[in-house]
């Protein structure tokens, strides 16, 4: 029964490097057993504190050894690294029909009652101790030859000082047959903060009673010992639930004034194997559902493992559920964050996916509050994958607050190592540094490894004022020989702790200044302007530290009098330690301070100096400037093209004073964009924007200089989607604005003519020449779908701007019509001919089309509709080029918005518009070979035919021909001429049948027969008088059949016959009908001798 609890996989897992936050894997504490990987040390985790303030771990191993049995077992782990862990005997359970079986049962092993799983569960509290063995068997009765065991489960429990205990209380309430397995989880909680005692909840998942395999919830009074709640159940619940399958408390739907605590009890295969958590409340003795929350995959396993923590800081719980084989074996989990309202209290649901979506690594294995570990009022989480990581497993640590998860740091297994994260422990501060601490069990089954919470400052940066006037002419300092402006800055720190004091503490900053424009260079780092320093605070907290004066440098680049950006970051490198402290050595090694990640350790400064230009004697730059524009190429005239580039050349020249900050402004027509600048004098033009889509704003060298001309082109493209294609010019208007001046100081504007010019071009085709109507029918009400009607072929119509788009203008708007054969006339009945049942645009999407009878669906059957709906053709619709006196037309008009001009260059793929129109030859109506055609016009519905270098309107016709199949179509719906025909026939027979009846009544009236009789008495006297007697002359054929006593007659007596004329013997076959009466009455018994017997034979 074990097995299906638990999973075996003896390995050694290690850890390696992390990203993220505060839990420092570098030095883990590590705590083993001596028992091998057999005992599954570290199923279960517990991090204990005692009331006297020691912390241990409690490490459940099921398959332990004690006195020769796999009993299981709890070891007590000092938090020493390395340190060996010693089982608690005092939690031994054992029940004396176990290990005192019958006598008279001598066959009886009782090696089969050792795996009872005892520390399978391990729960700890300020009050109280508790391990669960749930294969515990309570009894053992026999029923005749078998023996019948109740597998209840037990749980021992101690105070939560152990040492001080003697031995433990065993609880088994569920006295109940069969198998209830209590103990797979337990939670300890009150009731209330005025409860007398603490209550311990116990899941048992295959409890029910009288309704086994149910599964239920109930709790312990741990002061008297006795069940005080439990769940209800219902009448016939669903079996295999696993409720009681992980048990959390909290708070949740029940208003936090009321100080009532919540149980929440999961079953992974409730809810259609889905997975379900209830919340349960205490009322009067019983567990009574508020909520169920419900997993959305089969097996997945929603629920099988759920953490509850306060991610609002205000005593309400949000609920995470782990799901770990969801999304095949990949895992999620999901989190119900809690509104602050209990009445309605999930204020959002989110989902979050494992952080390894391409590995089924179980994400939310196990789930499990760590407390606040970085110490700023909200609890953090846990979340284990123990199969990712090439199954070496991986904890992914989300910090928590008011707008619920954020993803902060991943902890790695390592080679050699297998599911780590199996179980997962924190909350509590074990190393007493003032932050929670996180245990990990695993898949070796002989370790468990805690990690340790570093703790958290916080590093502020400011800056000293410093005197920042730069004089051009006023050189202060020399570097590398070379006379510079400089100045000096220097950065100060102060440290702060988030939770207690960090006495020394080293770390690394990086000082940047004018990374982009670089006017500023560093002395220490004249080529990337970026200088990095180490820095050691050796101060108690709160005290400010400053670096030396460092000293920079101005450039000799004149050009832009902008402040100077400059920024400031702060880390902590692996490399950089504080000093190592005893704890830190017991513990496992020495923990990294880490930068506070929700505070920003960067600091950026706008520094602005004071420049001294030669503006006068009153310091302002007043000067005065002149602007020339012109077009850039030979011709006049640009293209409304796509990819054309036209280009202006701006000219300014600044006199009497230096210009400080001048601006260039282009206010440009609609349609047209910026493009690109280029500087034509040295650094003419530093950078270009756009305010607005008709406004752009360059920003030229800083300053210019008295009498100096700067040159400088900007480029432009079009926009053939925005402009009007019949606009003839352009207008640009340029201006000269200056950081002294609100109005523009000079003006200037071009006209630029314009040309528009594009060509149609259209082909069209079907996907065949021929198409042939099905063989395979008949055509019925169970028919469905077009492919049961006839065979699809495809028609394609291709519209296209035949001119290039460095030259060509686009088409505004064109009309495609198809003229479509869809109606045939047979036998004076209108019938679906070719009927469309798809179509698809390519190379446009505005693209609208509609019809008039080119789908017919007033002759379709219900069943049978194309997949899509063509609105109609408003207005009066003239059907032209409609083939054959029998075949009906209809049309499909598009209007094509839009179609550029073909590609100049490879670089950009032109597709042209692409109408296809999928359509089913209607077979029960095709009687005859048939060529038809459709007719496809292609119209301009521009505004400006003008810019049509060919005709506006273009079309084209295309020929398919219709067969009919060699074999008969057979169909349900029969023509008028095989209607008649069939009346026809019908008469005719029933015509034969009436002839035939009636002389069937002559005869049974013995109308032919009285005839027939006379003619034959008349023969036999006439043969009677020739010959007395009938003998072989009368008919010789049949000679073996007469009697015996027949005579023959001689030669000469039947020559005599013939000579006297008497009438020739008759032969067999003269007799006529009524030679095989004769021939069976012979063969009876002889050929009848008087007449009277003739006419009975007759």
């Amino acid at each position: 029964m074990y097995l299906f609890l638990l999973c075996f996989f003896p390995s050694l897992i290690l850890l390696t490097g992390v990203s993220g936050f505060n839990l420092d894997p570098s030095s883990p504490t590590l705590v083993f057993s001596s028992g091998g990987g057999e005992e599954l040390f570290g199923f279960s985790v517990a991090q204990h504190r005692t009331t006297g303030g020691a912390h241990s771990l409690l490490v459940g191993a099921p398959k332990a050894l004690y006195e020769g049995r796999r009993e299981g077992g709890v070891y007590q782990c000092p938090i020493i690294n390395g340190s060996l862990c010693q089982r608690i005997n005092k939690f031994n359970l054992k029940n004396n029909s176990i290990y005192n079986p019958f006598t008279d049962i001598s066959s009886f092993d009782i090696s089969s009652f050792e795996d009872q799983l005892l520390g399978f569960t391990v729960k700890t509290s300020d009050h109280n101790v508790t391990a669960c063995a749930p294969l515990f068997i309570s009894g053992s009765t026999f029923s005749g030859p078998y023996l019948r065991s109740s597998t209840n489960g037990r749980c021992a429990l101690f105070p939560n000082d152990i040492e001080a205990a003697t031995t433990p209380n065993q609880i088994s309430p569920l006295d109940e047959p069969g198998f209830s397995l209590a103990g797979v989880d337990a939670q300890f909680f009150n009731e209330s903060s005025t409860s007398s005692s603490e209550l311990l909840a116990i899941g048992s998942v295959w409890s029910g009673g009288s309704n086994p395999f149910f599964g239920k919830v109930f709790s312990i009074d741990t002061a008297n010992k006795q069940t005080k709640l439990q769940t209800s159940v219902n009448n016939n619940p669903p079996i295999d639930e696993l409720r009681g399958y992980h048990l959390e408390r909290g708070h949740f739907f029940v208003d936090i004034s009321t100080d009532v605590t919540e149980i929440f009890s999961s079953a992974p295969r409730a809810n259609n194997h889905k997975g379900q958590i209830r919340a349960l409340f205490p009322d009067n003795n019983i567990l009574q559902e508020s909520w169920v929350f419900e997993g959305t995959e089969a097996d997945g396993y929603f629920g099988y493992d759920f953490a509850l923590l306060d991610l609002k800081a205000n005593g309400y719980h949000s609920l995470v559920a782990g799901c770990p084989f969801c999304n095949r074996n990949r895992g999620r989990i999901t989190l119900y964050l809690h509104s602050g309202d209990h009445s309605s209290p999930i204020k959002n649901t989110t989902v979050i996916e494992s952080p390894a979506p391409q590995e089924p690594g179980s994400f939310g294995y196990s789930v499990e509050s760590l407390g606040d570990i970085n110490r700023d009022g909200f609890e953090d989480l846990a979340v284990s994958a123990p199969y990712a990581n090439g199954e070496m497993g991986v904890v992914y640590i989300y910090l928590g607050g008011v707008a619920g998860l954020t993803f902060s740091q991943a902890v790695p297994g390592r080679a050699h190592g297998k599911g780590f994260g199996l179980v997962l422990a924190g909350g509590k501060d074990i190393d007493a540094n003032g932050y929670p601490d996180l245990s990990v069990g695993d898949l070796s089954g002989s370790e468990v490894i805690s990690i340790r919470s570093s703790p958290i400052i916080s590093v502020e940066v400011e800056l000293l004022e410093t005197d920042l006037t730069i004089n051009y002419a006023e050189k202060n300092c020399i570097i590398n020989n070379i006379e510079l402006v400089c100045f000096n800055i220097t950065p100060c720190f102060t440290l702060t702790t988030v939770h207690g004091n960090v006495p020394n503490f080293k770390f690394k900053y990086s000082l940047s200044v004018d990374p982009v424009t670089r006017r500023v260079g560093l002395a220490d780092n004249l080529e990337s302007n970026v200088v990095t320093r180490e820095v050691t605070l050796s101060v108690n907290s709160g005290s400010r530290t400053c670096t030396n004066t460092s000293t920079y440098v101005l450039q000799p680049d004149f050009s832009n009098t902008d402040p100077f950006p400059l920024s400031i970051s702060v880390d902590n490198p692996d490399t950089l330690l504080p000093l190592v402290t005893p704890e830190d050595t017991q513990y496992g090694g020495p923990l990294h301070p880490i930068l506070n990640q929700k505070e920003s350790n960067n600091f950026e400064k706008q520094i602005v100096p004071e420049f001294v230009l030669n503006c006068g004697s009153d310091r302002v730059c007043d000067p005065e400037y002149e602007i020339d524009v012109e077009l850039i190429g030979e011709t006049d005239t640009v293209p409304l093209a796509a990819a054309y580039t036209f280009g202006v050349q701006v000219m300014l020249n600044v006199t009497e004073e230096d210009s400080l900050a001048p601006s260039l402004v282009a206010l440009i027509p609609p349609g047209i964009q910026f493009a690109s600048s280029e500087s034509i004098t040295a650094s003419a033009v530093s950078s270009c924007e756009t305010p607005s889509t008709q406004t752009i704003r360059c920003l030229l060298k800083n300053p210019i200089l008295a009498n100096e001309i700067v040159s400088l082109q900007l480029f432009f493209r079009i926009d053939v989607r925005q402009i009007d294609l019949g606009v003839n010019n352009l207008q640009f208007n340029f201006s000269i604005e200056g950081s002294n001046h609100t109005e523009p100081l000079d003006e200037e504007y071009i006209e630029v003519s314009t040309s528009s010019v594009a060509s149609y071009g259209i082909s069209s085709s079907f996907s065949s020449d021929n198409i042939q109507a099905f063989r395979r029918l008949p055509v019925t009400t169970n028919s469905t779908t077009f492919s049961d009607i006839g065979p699809t072929l495809t028609y394609q119509a291709t519209v296209s701007n035949t001119l290039t788009n460095d030259r060509g203008s686009p088409i505004p708007r064109t009309l495609l019509t198809i003229t479509w054969p869809s109606v045939i006339t047979v036998f004076g009945e209108r019938r679906p001919y070719l009927v469309p049942t798809r179509l698809a645009i390519i190379g446009s999407n505005s693209t609208i089309c509609r019809q008039r009878g080119a789908i017919p669906y007033d002759l379709l059957p219900p069943e049978i509709m194309p997949s899509f709906v063509l609105p109609n053709i408003t207005g009066p619709v003239q059907i032209e080029n409609c083939p054959g006196n029998q075949i009906s037309c209809g049309l499909i008009q598009c209007t094509i918005e839009y179609i550029p001009a073909q590609s100049s260059d490879d670089t950009t793929v032109t597709t042209p518009v692409q109408i296809s129109l999928f359509a089913t030859l209607w077979s029960p109506s095709v009687r005859e070979d048939k060529n038809i055609s459709v007719f496809t016009r292609v119209e301009s519905a521009t505004e400006y035919p003008e810019i049509l270098t060919n005709e506006s309107t273009t079309q084209t016709r295309n020929f398919i021909n219709v067969q009919l199949g060699v074999q008969e179509v057979i169909v349900d719906c029969v023509d008028p001429w095989i209607l008649a025909l069939s009346v026809i026939v019908g008469l005719l027979v029933a015509l034969l049948i009436l002839i035939a009846a009636s002389i069937s009544t002559f005869v049974g009236h013995g109308y032919f027969k009285r005839k027939k009789n006379e003619e034959l008495r008349k023969r036999w006297r006439e043969i009677q008088e020739t010959d007395g007697s009938l003998g072989a002359r009368v008919i010789p054929p049949l000679e073996s059949f007469a009697a015996p006593s027949s005579r023959k007659a001689s030669k000469d007596d039947e020559a005599k016959d013939n000579d006297n004329g008497n009438l020739r013997p008759p032969r067999y076959s003269d007799l006529g009908p009524i030679t095989e009466s004769l021939a069976a009455a012979a063969v009876a018994g002889g050929l009848p001798n008087d007449e009277d017997e003739l006419e009975t034979e007759i």
